[in-house]
């Protein structure tokens, strides 16, 4: 059930559930998984905009947009 935080777990388990019904014991419901799927979407998109937000900031900030050592 841990393993449930990645989201390619939950999908992999959801598509088993639809194409295979009923041959294996499932970790949640398929309407349960697709919902946690969606969530988790947004929050990577979000995650996403947010650091890339930080970078552009960093960007402007120093100059560049490369790292020199």
């Amino acid at each position: 059930m841990g393993a449930s935080i990645i989201p390619l777990t939950l999908g992999l388990d959801a598509m088993r559930q639809l194409l295979f019904a009923g041959s294996h014991p499932a970790l949640l419901p398929a309407r349960v998984e697709l919902a946690f799927l969606v969530v988790l979407a947004l929050f990577f998109l979000l995650l996403a905009r947010r650091l890339l937000q930080q970078m552009e900031y960093l960007a402007r900030r120093e100059g560049r947009l490369s790292l020199r050592f």
